[in-house]
């Protein structure tokens, strides 16, 4: 995937039982319907580039971030946070 910038950003998409998860640089976003799990983890030194694209990827399966006072980033035991992810409310029109 080719960004305005020119550089192109290296996601994969891997399956692991009902799980999907995508990878850029530093940043994995895992998706389980099945189970109701949804969360992103960044490893120190990511690119807030990447974190926009991962984000973007999230809710366009609906999901969102929650409101920030809902938010509790977990720190995880290699320095990596995870924050997890809720489906994103209905927009009404």
């Amino acid at each position: 995937m080719s960004h305005s910038r020119g550089v192109d950003l290296k996601e994969t998409e891997e399956v692991f039982g009902s799980a999907e998860r995508y990878c850029a640089p530093g940043i994995v976003l895992h998706i389980d319907m099945e189970e109701f799990d949804f969360y992103m983890t960044a490893a120190p030194g990511y690119r807030a580039s990447d974190m926009r694209h991962m984000l973007t990827m999230a809710e366009k399966r609906g999901l969102a971030l929650p409101a920030e006072e809902d938010r509790e980033p977990e720190l995880q035991n290699d320095g990596s946070v995870r924050l997890y992810l809720i489906p994103a409310p209905a927009v009404e029109t």
